[in-house]
């Protein structure tokens, strides 16, 4: 089966042939299949983003080549087949509440599917259906978005995407800013997407927990290359002191420093009840 997106050797630099080019991106290959749940993680200025816009054509790669669903994305990739591939591939940035323009809350996210071509009786249906899936009560969908809490106005603009259908959804920091039920709802959100109607997730974020909870891949990137590409619990497992551990992980750790052996490093707060209770219960018996 082919790869949903498959990065071969990319490069991207900002500002090339100038005194002032940095380079974003150094030799980057990697595969996402459908249904994959991966989290990009690494610092300030590692490329993530760089990355990330790569994927529907709102950057080109400079050298190497990028193909998204089977459109290969250059400088002579047709307007109509960009047009195409960023319906089937939804992008929601930090901070999408800004792109927020319409009168009223439907208006704002049927615009999506409208703009792919949809007809405006079915851009509506798809539009309520995504802003019951993200949570926002029919009762506000007449209110102009700019009335909302920033909750709901970050949710309507996730919603936005979501009406498109896509069949990738590339995020960047969904949860910032939102408190805590708000970042419940949403990641919940795209668990479900993710499982039930295999939409592949990529997603930016600085959030540990989120890696742990919801990732199956991790991805880490520095100075524009990925250095490692591995499981969550692989990752938490060898990884230094560069990023704050989950809670449970480091819980883990500290075990397993201290000789007791765990049959899997836990990665959330339950899987560490499991894995202690199993512990004790062993012990007992012996």
């Amino acid at each position: 089966m082919a790869h949903q997106v498959t990065l071969n050797h990319v490069y991207y630099t900002y500002g090339l042939q100038t005194p002032v080019a940095h380079e974003a991106l150094h030799d980057v290959s990697f595969n996402v299949d459908q249904g994959d749940f991966v989290t990009i993680i690494g610092t300030t200025g590692s490329g993530k983003s760089t990355l990330i816009k790569l994927l529907n054509g709102l950057q080109l790669a400079q050298a190497g080549t990028v193909n998204v669903l089977g459109v290969e994305l250059q400088a002579k990739t047709t307007a109509k087949a960009l047009k195409q591939l960023r319906s089937q591939v939804g992008m929601v940035f930090q901070s999408p509440e800004q792109q927020l323009f319409a009168d009223t809350v439907l208006q704002d996210v049927q615009f999506g599917p409208q703009n792919f071509g949809v007809s405006p009786k079915q851009a509506a249906i798809q539009a309520k259906q995504s802003l019951q899936q993200v949570g926002i009560a029919p009762e506000l969908l007449e209110r102009s978005p700019f009335e909302l809490s920033g909750g709901q106005k970050r949710r309507v603009a996730i919603a936005g995407v979501l009406a498109s259908q896509p069949r990738i959804l590339v995020l960047d920091e969904p949860t910032v800013g939102l408190d805590g039920r708000g970042r419940r709802s949403i990641l919940e959100l795209l668990r479900k997407l993710n499982q039930e109607q295999q939409v592949t997730i990529i997603m930016i974020t600085h959030e540990m927990d989120i890696v742990a909870r919801y990732a199956r891949r991790v991805v880490v990137m520095h100075h524009g290359q990925i250095t490692q590409d591995t499981t969550p619990r692989e990752f938490f497992q060898t990884t230094q002191n560069q990023f704050v551990l989950p809670g449970a992980v480091r819980v883990g750790r500290a075990l397993q420093a201290n000789g007791i052996t765990l049959e899997q490093l836990p990665l959330t707060r339950q899987e560490l009840v499991k894995t202690v209770l199993e512990r004790l219960q062993k012990e007992d018996r012996a």
